[in-house]
């Protein structure tokens, strides 16, 4: 079990957070959530705790709640508030003498905007993955590790969700030339599903987004 507390205050008046990261949600580089991070902000506390189990042989799993509160204080608003609040869950298994990895994510956050101590605003965060990796050991050398990978994002703003999928297959590589040099790659094609807008009707509706494809390679030499 672990845990974590920050306070932090602006003596000389409002200043930006710059990036805030509560355990496994970065408010800035999240695509879904808009966030008031960047305003200036008098102070700001933050709660963070992590429990780990791993009492079965191959399986590890993991729960962090964390709670952060921010507060402004200015001439046009008296005081201006945001509460976030979640928890994020990880369950990890090895088996098949731990060529065969299962692993599955889960994060629910929220926050909450108040204004004069009245809430004004909520919006929530629903973001789910799961990833199969085998490691084939073609020889005592060269390792080939297809996988697969699936993640869903939920974006609650009031009576609207907007949704992303993504699904992406991926095949890696690696070849140990000798003890100091190795090589490896990977393939992976990346497909989003997310809410399409209509030109005309403005409704919207779940659909095709695009697909890309991403390739890696590099030379390791340890000496």
């Amino acid at each position: 079990m672990d845990g974590k507390i920050d306070f932090t205050v602006n003596v000389n008046g409002p200043k930006e957070l710059g990036n805030t990261k509560l355990g496994d949600y970065n408010l800035e580089d999240h695509e879904l959530i808009e966030t008031e991070s960047k305003e200036p902000v008098d102070f700001v506390h933050t709660y963070n705790a992590k429990l780990t189990y791993a009492g079965v042989k191959g399986l590890t799993l993991a729960v962090a709640p964390f709670i952060s509160h921010s507060q402004t204080n200015n001439s046009k608003i008296d005081i201006f508030d945001i509460v976030i609040y979640g928890a994020s869950l990880n369950a990890q298994y090895k088996m098949l003498n731990d060529q065969l990895t299962l692993t599955g994510k889960a994060l629910l956050a929220g926050d909450s905007v108040l204004i004069n101590r009245v809430n004004e605003e909520n919006s929530g965060v629903v973001s789910l993955g799961a990833n199969a990796k085998y490691d084939y050991k073609v020889s005592d050398k060269f390792t080939v590790s297809p996988e697969a990978d699936a993640k869903l994002d939920l974006l609650i703003i009031g009576q609207q969700t907007v949704s992303f999928l993504t699904l992406t297959p991926k095949v890696s590589a690696e070849y140990k030339v000798s003890d100091a040099l190795s090589l490896g790659g990977s393939v992976e094609t990346p497909v989003k599903f997310s809410n399409v807008s209509d030109t005309y009707t403005k409704e919207n509706s779940f659909g095709y987004k695009n697909t890309t494809v991403k390739t890696n390679l590099n030379l390791k030499y340890t000496w």
